[in-house]
């Protein structure tokens, strides 16, 4: 049998193991729990000794119906005796009783009284069982701070929001959704979420409007159901109506601000500022893991309980682009980006320039005279006249030398395209 954790309960609490279970099993936490872990003519004993000794960490389930309960007593002896990690989950205010304080001694616990924020904390108490990377990749966690495991985890997802939402959802979760500045609901990406939900435009109210990028509006449902998604409208808009990096950035933070306010577990974030702006998926949402990045760096009190956000790619072509960028995206790329710096190439006539760190305030122009410095007229060559370009499938993005790299869409991983003055 596998290493994984293993529920201990009494059947009066079965729907509470039941719930912890499942969460367990959408953070793709191995798990054991006898609801499905026996079958017909198995030997109780045999099968429930064999899963305890088996088990990196136990999660009993304390209530006044387990703490009367002799199996549980039994499991829990039988975890002390093995040196088993156990992380008691309290459903209620029950006193515990002396012999149960024995076992656990001054252990401490998630109090379930907020259950679904407390179930939510449940993987996030387990991080040494989920599936992380060194490098970042495609269904894995990869941490957003220095302390690693302990850091809070992010991930990008192939798939839409209603696929995140229907397979990765656990504890409390919220879902952003893309609007405009007045919050309109009626854009492609949200319309798409809100029907998969079942949940019509016209039955929420915003807690705000307009918003701008360093806002974002909380909705609310009336009638609203307490398992309900918390729902954030987010904008990339400016006052300029223009699309740039600094707004991805903010909206990050704008954003897992709220949702550690609502206490949710989960950000489940779409790329924004792809349909008005027809911005590349890609930098979308490298911009907006720029921003998480930021946003935990400067939040000294972030831990691995603190809200995690899933990054949803919901095309095939832009789920491979954003592959070959994960694959890059090693323990050093982070630190630089935990460092405000991104990874850029110049590209000018046929020449490749190396890979190189900026800050998001350098202009674009002294990146390219950095570049290629080895050009005897480098100086001339890339200052006011200059043209600096990001092409996508469709659009070409045409700035000045004199442009703030955070005032352009360049993200992480991205080359610039140079042309002279001359």
């Amino acid at each position: 049998m596998t290493s994984h954790v293993f529920i201990s309960y009494s059947h009066a609490d079965s729907t509470a193991a039941q719930r912890i279970h499942n969460a367990l099993v959408r953070a793709r936490i191995p798990v054991f729990i006898d609801l499905v872990g026996l079958n017909p003519g198995d030997s109780l004993t045999s099968a429930l000794g064999a899963a305890i000794e088996s088990a990196n960490a136990v999660i009993p389930i304390i209530s006044k119906s387990s703490i009367t309960s002799d199996w549980v007593k039994k499991e829990l002896l039988t975890c002390k005796e093995f040196g088993i990690t156990i992380i008691p989950f309290k459903v209620d205010d029950t006193s515990w009783p002396a012999q149960l304080r024995l076992v656990l001694g001054d252990v401490l616990y998630i109090d379930g009284g907020d259950f679904f924020y407390a179930e939510g904390l449940v993987p996030k108490s387990l991080t040494h069982f989920l599936p992380l990377t060194t490098h970042a990749r495609e269904g894995h966690y990869f941490p957003v701070g220095p302390s690693g495991r302990s850091a809070p985890q992010v991930q990008c997802f192939f798939g839409t929001l209603g696929t995140a939402w229907d397979e990765l959802r656990f504890g409390r979760t919220a879902i952003v959704l893309p609007t405009n500045q007045d919050v309109f609901l009626g854009g492609k990406a949200t319309t798409s979420i809100l029907e998969h939900l079942g949940i019509l435009a016209t039955s929420l109210t915003p807690a705000r409007s307009p918003i701008s990028s360093r806002e974002v509006s909380l909705l609310t449902r009336q009638n609203g159901e307490p398992t309900d998604p918390v729902l954030i409208a987010s904008t990339v808009f400016n006052s300029r109506g223009e699309p740039q990096a600094e707004d991805q950035w903010r909206s990050a933070g704008a954003i897992l601000s709220c949702a550690e306010q609502q206490r949710c577990t989960l950000v489940l974030v779409p790329p924004l500022g792809t349909g008005t702006f027809d911005w590349p998926v890609r930098q979308a949402v490298v911009n907006w893991l720029y921003g998480a990045v930021g946003w935990y760096r400067s939040n000294t009190t972030a831990t691995a309980r603190s809200v995690w956000p899933v990054l949803c790619v919901p095309g095939p072509g832009d789920q491979k682009i954003m592959s070959y960028y994960l694959e890059s995206l090693t323990q050093e790329r982070l630190e630089a980006l935990r460092d405000h710096k991104l990874t850029l190439r110049v590209r000018y006539q046929e020449e490749l320039s190396n890979e190189f760190r900026v800050s998001h305030d350098v202009l674009l122009g002294s990146i390219a005279r950095s570049a290629f410095s080895n050009l005897k007229d480098a100086q001339l060559r890339f200052r006011h006249g200059a043209r600096l370009i990001r092409r996508s499938s469709r659009t070409l993005f045409d700035y000045n030398a004199d442009t703030p790299l955070a005032r352009t869409i360049f993200a992480d991983g991205d080359i610039i395209e140079a042309y002279s003055s001359k």
